[in-house]
């Protein structure tokens, strides 16, 4: 041990740091000797990371980082990010964040040796990433630090606080690098040249299978996708994504980008302005709308989504951006009275049929319609019973009509039905566990409260397909017959949907 780690030590550290002072002037290049140093001026800063410490926290580390360690010693370099973080956080959230400070400290310390990856070095993204303003500065550090070589094991695991999780610190830094590439300057033109978008998209890209949890990915490589121009097979990919967050105004802002038609874009934006947000949400979303609805020539709705973002405007005291001062001052604005409200609901009825278009379709019969409820009970194949509202149905449907299916299952207080969310007629051959035909011979009976019904073979034919027609008792019919659940027997049989007399007179 050295004399001067000896005085260190023993708490001595004014004697220590004089001694290393003078020694150092005169063995300028002892590797040894400027460790020792390192370790008294690591000293000094652990007495003075506090903020109001701040000037001398920096004049310490200047000082350290002139004896230019070498490159070996990364136990020192490790263990000076270990004070300096603390200042830093402590800097980050004061009421006026000192950011200036903190990005004047992480220039500094990226000079140190430090154990890469490692600890500390994590501590130094995690603090940027964190404390430093989305822009070129933290970009520009984001990018020394590299993230495709860098991040460690730990640095993927969820984080914990009060009980609470929190993200990654590899979820923030992807997030982080997001929204700097996607920034724009006053006249919407990316920040960022295709080489660096496509430098991160590889990266996104390389994560998402690695890290399923990392749900966000799928959400920024299409972004970035979008500015590069290559949007081929990413609206069936965003899909599951969008899915999931289908409560939020912007992801049918996001799914809009990616529809092929101007029908697709107008329901996702209109489905957007169904869901209950503040006004500033609505604004992109009011302004591609509007942009539609013009192509439409469909003015007086144009204005009506035109005036609700100037409104919020004026209210919030906002400069106008160009775009809307030219759409505004247009002469088709200056002459058109604009509507009172603009039916959302109906325009948006695509969105929720393309939110489920990459799902899997289920062969289906309609069974039955009930004109009040305006829906239609279905079996499918499986026998699943589903229910189906008549806005599915382009056009007139009866039972017996057959049609693919998108369903989601739902649990009842009798149990688990299917709802349908879209359909699709098809000539499909029939299922034989749903559908069969029948020829037998009729035998009329009568239940408790006097209603006539039949059966023909093992098939129930209920009383409403009797009172189309006059049958005997013993007659050839023939018809169609659907799987019924007999919730009183607890058991499948058939039902007829159809019927009709084999030799009719």
């Amino acid at each position: 041990m050295g004399e001067i780690t000896e005085l260190r030590k023993s708490g001595q550290l004014k004697a220590a740091y004089e001694l290393a002072k003078t020694k150092i002037q005169n063995e300028a290049d002892n590797h040894y000797l400027k460790s020792e140093f390192g370790w008294v001026l690591w000293e000094y800063l652990k007495q003075n990371r506090g903020y109001q410490q701040r000037d001398t926290f920096l004049k310490i580390l200047e000082e350290l980082l002139q004896l230019n360690l070498p490159d070996f010693d990364t136990m020192l370099g490790n263990q000076v990010v270990f004070q300096a973080v603390p200042l830093m956080w402590e800097a980050g959230n004061k009421k006026e964040a000192d950011r200036e400070l903190i990005l004047k400290m992480l220039r500094k310390l990226a000079r140190l040796p430090m154990s890469i990856p490692g600890e500390a070095y994590s501590a130094l993204l995690k603090t940027a990433v964190r404390h430093l303003e989305n822009g070129a500065d933290q970009m520009r550090f984001i990018e020394w630090w590299n993230l495709e070589q860098n991040l460690q094991h730990i640095d993927f695991q969820k984080e914990h606080y009060q009980e609470r999780k929190l993200p990654s610190l590899a979820e923030r830094a992807a997030s982080a690098v997001y929204k700097n590439l996607t920034q724009a300057d006053a006249n919407g033109n990316a920040l960022y040249d295709k080489t660096i978008l496509q430098k991160y998209l590889r990266w996104f890209e390389t994560l998402a299978p690695k890290h399923p949890e990392m749900e966000y990915l799928s959400y920024y490589i299409s972004k970035l996708k979008l500015l590069l121009g290559d949007t081929e097979g990413e609206l069936e990919r965003i899909l599951p994504f969008i899915r999931k967050k289908r409560n939020a105004t912007w992801a049918w802002h996001h799914l809009a980008q990616f529809c092929p038609d101007a029908h697709g874009k107008k329901a996702c934006l209109a489905k957007g302005l169904t869901i209950r947000a503040q006004e500033s949400f609505y604004v992109t979303l009011r302004l591609d709308l509007a942009k539609i609805l013009i192509a439409e020539k469909a003015y007086p709705q144009a204005k009506f989504e035109i005036e609700k973002i100037l409104k919020l405007y004026q209210q919030e005291g906002w400069n106008l951006k160009m775009q809307l001062q030219q759409l505004s001052s247009a002469k088709w604005f200056q002459e058109t009275e604009a509507a009172k409200s603009n039916p959302y609901k109906d325009w948006a009825n695509k969105a929720e049929t393309l939110l489920i278009s990459d799902a899997p379709q289920i062969f289906g019969i309609i069974v039955s319609l009930n004109y009040q409820k305006k829906q239609a009970q279905l079996i499918l194949s499986g026998r699943k019973v589903a229910y189906a509202d008549f806005r599915l149905f382009a056009g007139k449907t009866e039972p017996g009509d057959r049609y693919l299916f998108t369903v989601k299952k739902m649990q009842g207080k009798n149990g688990v039905w299917y709802k349908a969310l879209a359909s699709t007629p098809t000539n499909q051959e029939t299922d034989p566990e749903i559908e069969h035909s029948f020829t037998e011979k009729l035998q009329l009976k009568e239940n408790q409260k006097g209603d006539k019904f039949a059966i023909a073979g093992d098939t129930y034919i209920p009383p409403a397909l009797l009172e189309k027609q006059h049958f005997k008792d013993g007659e050839a019919v023939k018809g169609l017959a659907v799987a019924h659940f007999n919730s009183q027997k607890q058991q499948w049989g058939w039902q007829a949907i159809s019927i009709e007399k084999t030799n009719p007179e």
